[in-house]
Formats: C-alpha cells, sequence, structure tokens
C-alpha cells in the first residue's frame, strides 16, 4: 500500500476559480494545447496519437476525490480501487498493460516508488485539485519517455505566472460515503505574479478520512469473536514554487513535503486460516498501519536563441520513506491472541535529469534531440516476532547493499510534412523517432517510433503509429536476497530480462460543430519476456506427487523469472455532442481484450537452477506445456456525462460509468501443492453520480456531488468492500 504525492502546485484550485466565466463564453476557449505527445506544442486536435485532455474547468465541475477516479472516467483506463475506502491502493491499467507499465510525470519529473517489489504508482493520494491540466496518453510512448511507458502515460501541470497579481484561495470539502464514514479535505494557498514575469506560489493541503471497514465480512458463526475497525486515512502537504513567465522564457524552482497515515486491512475477507476462507473464525481486526513520507525537489528552464532554435532543461529529485507496522492480534477465542508482531522499513529515491533541442527548420520540418539520465535506489528492512507455544521466534531481512539503477539515453526526433516534396502531400505529416538507452545493468537499448497521419482539410484526421518500448526490472526483482534453507536460489534474479514491447494502433479524429469531436482508434500491444513471480521445487520428485509426501519438503523457494508474453488488443471511441447550447454529451466506449502466453518456449529458467518453475499466478507449470490465462483487473468500460448549464453561474451534470466482467485473483489452496493465485469472474456494474456548482457571486461558489447516486452494490476487488451512496459538499473563496 505504497503512497505518492505531487511536488508541483498542490493548491491552484484559485486556478479554475479565476477562469470561471459564463457558460456562453466557456464554449468559445481556445483549443487546449498539449505539449507531452510530441514534446512539442501541439493542439490537442491535431496530436496524431490517441490523448485525453482534462481541463481545471472540467475537475472544478466534476469533483473528483484524487486523480484515479478523475482517470477512471476517461477512454482506455481500467482503475481498480478507485471506489474502494480513501486511502486504498489504487492501480491504472492503461489499455491493459500492467500497472507498471504507466509512468506518471509531474512537470515534467517521474513520480515512481522503487522500493515495492514492481515499482508501480499508486495513484490514490494524487489530490486532482493540484494541477492546471492533466494529459492521458495511451499507446507506447517509449521513444520520447523511456522506460516505464509502454502502456502510457500521464502528465500533470502545474500553473504557473497567473494574472492578476496577487491570488489568495480557501477551499473545504466534507462529505459522507456510508455508516460511521466522515471525509474532511482543507486547502489554503496564496500566490503572487509580478508584471516582469516572476511568480511564486505556497500551499497546503490537508485531508483526514475516518473510513469504512475496508473487507468483507463473510464469517457466519453467530458465536465467534468478531472485533472490526474502521480504516482511516490522513494526508497533510506542503508546497513552495518560485518561477519565472516572459516571452519565451520559463524557470521554476519547486520544493514539496508530504506526510500520511494509513490504517488497513492487509488482506481480503474476514478470516483466519492460511488456506481459504473460513466463515466460523475468529477476527478482530488486522491493526496495520503505514506512515509514509516524501520530499522532492524540481526544476525546469526553457528558452529560445534566435527565431529557430528553442532548449528545455528539466528534472527533480525524489526521496520517500515508508513505516509499515503490523500488530494485527488475530483472536482464536476471546483474549488469545497469535502473539505476532511486524515491522518494514522502506526507503527509495529516483532522479531524472533531461536536456532538449528544438529546431524548426521551416514549417515542413522541426528536429528535435535530447539527452537524459535516470536513477532510482532503494533499502528495505522487515523484522518479525511471534511467541508461540514453542517459545519465541524473531526472523529478519534487510536488503541495504542493493546497486543503483541508472539509465543514460539520448534521442532524436523529426516531425515532417509531405508539402516540402510536392503539394499534393501537404496533408501526409510524419513523426518518426528513435531513442538509444543504456541501463547499467542490461546493456543497450533502441526503441522506434514511426508514426504518418494524413489529414482531410480541416476536420479530418486519419493515422497510424508503431513503435516498440522496454521495462526494466524492479530492483526488488532483480535483488531480493531471500532464499530458502534448501536452495541457494535468491528471490531477487540479476539474470532478468527487460519486457519489450512492440505496439500498433490505428485511428480517427474527426471535428464537427462548434465543439464536436468524434475519436476511434484500434491498438494492439504485445510484451515479451513477461515477469512473473514463481515457486520453485525439486526437480527429482514428479508434478504430481509433489508436496505429497510430509516427511520430506519438496519446496525450493521463489523466484521472478522471464515467463511469458502479454498481448492486449481493443477499441476506444470518443464522442463529444453538443445537443444545445445548454447541454453537451461526452462520452465514451473501451472494449479490451488480452491474455498472458506461457510454455517451454518463452519460460527463461537459468536462474532456477534445474528446478521445477510453478507460477504463482495460475499456478502453472510453463516448462510442461503451453497455457494461456486471461487479464486479471482489467475491463471493458464505458462513461458518459450530460452536462447542463442554464445559466452563466450554474453548472449541472450527471454520468454513468459502466465497467464490464472481468477476472479477479484470490490466494487458492487447493492448487497443488502449495497454493496459488487463481481467477474469479466478478459481475460487471453501472454507477451513477451526480453533481451541482453554483456560483453566485465572483469569490464564492458551491460544489455538491452525490456519488453512486442508486446506492448500487459493486465489487472492484474480490473481498474489499466498495463504497455505497457519498454525499459531498465543497465550499471556496478566492481573491
Amino acid at each position: 500500500m505504497k503512497k505518492i504525492f505531487l511536488f508541483s502546485s498542490l493548491f491552484p484550485f484559485w486556478t479554475a476559480m479565476a477562469q470561471t466565466v459564463p457558460a456562453d463564453t466557456l464554449r468559445q476557449q481556445l483549443p487546449e494545447v498539449v505539449i507531452t505527445p510530441t514534446l512539442l506544442e501541439t493542439p490537442a486536435t491535431e496530436v496524431p496519437r490517441s490523448v485525453s485532455v482534462v481541463t481545471a474547468q472540467q475537475v472544478q465541475l466534476l469533483q473528483p476525490l484524487d486523480l484515479a477516479q478523475m482517470l477512471s472516467l476517461l477512454p482506455g483506463v481500467s482503475v481498480v480501487g478507485s471506489g474502494l475506502n480513501p486511502g486504498s491502493n489504487e492501480s491504472v491499467f492503461l489499455r491493459g498493460t500492467n500497472s507498471n507499465h504507466s509512468l506518471l510525470l509531474v512537470d515534467g519529473v517521474r513520480i515512481s516508488d522503487p522500493s515495492t517489489p514492481n515499482g508501480a504508482v499508486d495513484f490514490s493520494e494524487m489530490p486532482i485539485s493540484s494541477f492546471g491540466s492533466l494529459e492521458l496518453l495511451r499507446g507506447s510512448h517509449s521513444t520520447c519517455f523511456g522506460n516505464g511507458a509502454v502502456g502510457g502515460l500521464v502528465s500533470v501541470s502545474s500553473p504557473g505566472w497567473q494574472r492578476g497579481g496577487a491570488q489568495f484561495g480557501l477551499a473545504a470539502t466534507t462529505g459522507t460515503f456510508g455508516n460511521n464514514t466522515l471525509y474532511l479535505q482543507q486547502e489554503a494557498d496564496a500566490g503572487i505574479s509580478l508584471h516582469n514575469g516572476f511568480y511564486g506560489r505556497l500551499g497546503f493541503y490537508n485531508k483526514m478520512v475516518d473510513g469504512l471497514d475496508a473487507t468483507v465480512d463473510t464469517i457466519t458463526n453467530p458465536l465467534a469473536f468478531k472485533r472490526f475497525d474502521n480504516d482511516d486515512f490522513s494526508l497533510q502537504r506542503g508546497m513552495l514554487k518560485v518561477g519565472y513567465e516572459k516571452n519565451k522564457w520559463k524557470a521554476h524552482v519547486f520544493a514539496a513535503l508530504s506526510d500520511q497515515q494509513t490504517d488497513y486491512d492487509k488482506k481480503a475477507f474476514k478470516y483466519n486460516n492460511p488456506f481459504g476462507e473460513n466463515p466460523l473464525a475468529w477476527y478482530d481486526g488486522d491493526r496495520t498501519e503505514i506512515d509514509f513520507n516524501r520530499t522532492t525537489l524540481g526544476y525546469s528552464l526553457q528558452g529560445a536563441i534566435g527565431q529557430h532554435l528553442q532548449f528545455r532543461i528539466f528534472g527533480g529529485y525524489s526521496t520517500h520513506q515508508r513505516n509499515l507496522v503490523d500488530d494485527s492480534s488475530i483472536v482464536r477465542l476471546p483474549d488469545i491472541t497469535d502473539h505476532t508482531y511486524s515491522a518494514s522499513d522502506y526507503e527509495g529515491n529516483t532522479t531524472n535529469h533531461d536536456a532538449h533541442l528544438i529546431w524548426k527548420f521551416s514549417d515542413a520540418l522541426t528536429l528535435l534531440a535530447g539527452i537524459g539520465y535516470l536513477r532510482e535506489h532503494m533499502t528495505f528492512a522487515s523484522t518479525y516476532f511471534s511467541n508461540s507455544f514453542w517459545g519465541p521466534y524473531t526472523f529478519n531481512v534487510l536488503l541495504d547493499t542493493v546497486p543503483a539503477a541508472s539509465i543514460a539515453h539520448a534521442f532524436a526526433q523529426a516531425q515532417f510534412n509531405g508539402g516540402s516534396i510536392i503539394p499534393a502531400l501537404r496533408p501526409f505529416h510524419l513523426v518518426a523517432g528513435l531513442r538509444y538507452s543504456r541501463h547499467n545493468q542490461f546493456g543497450s537499448h533502441p526503441d522506434v517510433l514511426i508514426n504518418p497521419s494524413w489529414r482531410f482539410g480541416r476536420n479530418l484526421m486519419l493515422y497510424a503509429s508503431w513503435s516498440t518500448g522496454f521495462q526494466a526490472p524492479s530492483l526488488y526483482q532483480m535483488y531480493a536476497p531471500d532464499t530458502y534453507y534448501l536452495s541457494d536460489v535468491t528471490r531477487g534474479n540479476p539474470d532478468l530480462k527487460p519486457e519489450q514491447s512492440v505496439a500498433a494502433e490505428l485511428g480517427a479524429r474527426l471535428l464537427f460543430g462548434e465543439k464536436g469531436l468524434l475519436e476511434l482508434a484500434y491498438f494492439r500491444n504485445r510484451i515479451s519476456n513477461a515477469i512473473e513471480y514463481c515457486y520453485l521445487w525439486d526437480e527429482n520428485i514428479p508434478v504430481d506427487s509433489l508436496g505429497t509426501d510430509w516427511y520430506r519438503d519438496d519446496y525450493r523457494g521463489d523466484t521472478y523469472l522471464n515467463a511469458g508474453e502479454l498481448t492486449t488488443q481493443g477499441v476506444e471511441v470518443s464522442l463529444r455532442l453538443p445537443l444545445h447550447r445548454l447541454l453537451e454529451v461526452d462520452a465514451n466506449v473501451t472494449w479490451l481484450d488480452g491474455s498472458l502466453l506461457y510454455g517451454p518456449d518463452l519460460l527463461q529458467s537459468e536462474h532456477a537452477q534445474g528446478h521445477q518453475v510453478q507460477l504463482f499466478y495460475s499456478g502453472a507449470f510453463p516448462s510442461l506445456e503451453e497455457n494461456e490465462a486471461p487479464l486479471v483487473r482489467r475491463s471493458s468500460t464505458a462513461n458518459v456525462r450530460l452536462t447542463l448549464l442554464p445559466l452563466s453561474w450554474i453548472k449541472f451534470y450527471t454520468q454513468g460509468r459502466y465497467v464490464g466482467k472481468r477476472n479477479d485473483i484470490f490466494y487458492d489452496g487447493s492448487i497443488r501443492p502449495f497454493g496459488a493465485q487463481n481467477a474469479t469472474e466478478l459481475d460487471s456494474y453501472l454507477l451513477w453520480d451526480a453533481g451541482l456548482f453554483v456560483q453566485p457571486v465572483r469569490p464564492l461558489a458551491v460544489a455538491l456531488r452525490v456519488e453512486n447516486l442508486f446506492n448500487t452494490t459493486y465489487t472492484e476487488i474480490s473481498g474489499y468492500a466498495s463504497r455505497p451512496r457519498g454525499y459531498f459538499l465543497s465550499a471556496y473563496f478566492q481573491l
């Protein structure tokens, strides 16, 4: 249950407030300009890739609780955890790829968590009120962004210089989402923008959640001892940003601190049985707590040299510490506990630095070149103590000598217009790029992008893309030192190979009317060398006899291996349709399919030293036969939103989110010989929300949101409780 924080301007809700204008004026806004997909300023409707842009005005209207909840409304995104208790882990899957295949950028700085097993980012504590714009890029973008972007990326940008001189804002949100729950959030910020281009921002953010009991109660014994606890959460953040913006020159530096405390249930359901659900169990709650803090520094400088040459230099450093204490005392009988205690300390840091040079040779040709450096490091220490009938027992794990992972890279990208050859080819555009990365562990890796497009007038674009990418193993997957007493095979595997992707996309974008937009995209992504967690077994015992003789120990430990191939494909359709000057419809549908393929030809088992390999996921023995497993926790989705603008100072919306049937994972003790993950199908569900935004006078505004309007019962993760109907009220004051 790792947490992250947004180190950019944490409290720019004044941005949305300052930009609040009458509804008719909102329809005349300039086209959204995005920088991320091509690393050049380009109107969003002209980008030849699948990209979604969310503005501060949209966030102001929809009032999502965090970034993941906002992302769940966009095409191509499966979010697991956004409907659970606030503070729970939220995983984002872009176009069906794994959660660690998505890159998160904030003002160009990578947010990562190298101290976790797979390095995936938890989006649960990214406050959505903290940005000026959000860009979601779907599909592989490794040529521009390197390691970690094989599924796509999320780019958050904080506001800089603002018109109006000094700004000051206060905001508060309160709400409830079930019995005995309370949601409180307060924000305060102050900023000043001088006429000479200098500006400063200072903000503070506080959130407190008195939440749900996060797991489902399956204990049916009426005499069972049950002592449950709600799972609470608190978060405090502070931020300072200073910068300069004038003409073609921009620069800023920032510093941010974050501290959060989480009380959570460490496993699904309510039972006391390591081999599966036991409805007759005695249970007293998990009492597991995490204290997480992060410090981040960042910088950026960009400018122009003459009329045709631009440059930018940016980067940042982030360090975090996570302390986990598990003092769970599962009760077998009243006042009789298991007397166990464990504590773990995780530390990690990430730094990245990039320099780009942009040369606009002509209207038909723009060249971009860059170099950069990325470094990640982590340490881990844990202690386990128990005091049972046989006496006290202590077990320690220390991982403090892990080599840092570093990547140096250089890349070049060209944007070309066919009209420079012959006028008839003026509608043809081509983006082509090449990236060369050198990993200190895995050596050199090239990535390629070919992205042609054809424009039919100003309203229709057809595009295609083909790209490659790579994802390096995490530090934990390479260097975890754990071994089993009968084997010297370490859990970490320094011989792992990077996962490699090949992605293709075909798309069309049609503009119609004043604000109408229709987008269609087909995508396919294949990731080879997929890394899996595996059990190891005695190679001298037949598979069907493993674990059948209790006088011997067939187990030989666990490790990570390149074991399979992940393939995903799907179709995305997005529509923005103004039905009337007072009514707009936004909708998107994503159909997703895919599978994980395992087999003898895909398994790279040298590190296993000849032991038999069993996948923890599915329990299959891939060295024996080829098998295919469905995707888990990814689903086809659909979203629709109707926005009504009856008056310039009132906005109303209602939106529905459909999540299709999907497979979830659970630990199945019946899978021989040791138990493994199995899949269970979860039902589809449809949730409706409604909201109202009112600004009767300029300094004041009020927003009301009803979540899960019809109090639908649904499941995101098997064994965990989802939120029932919730009510949230926000008030804003801005000068």
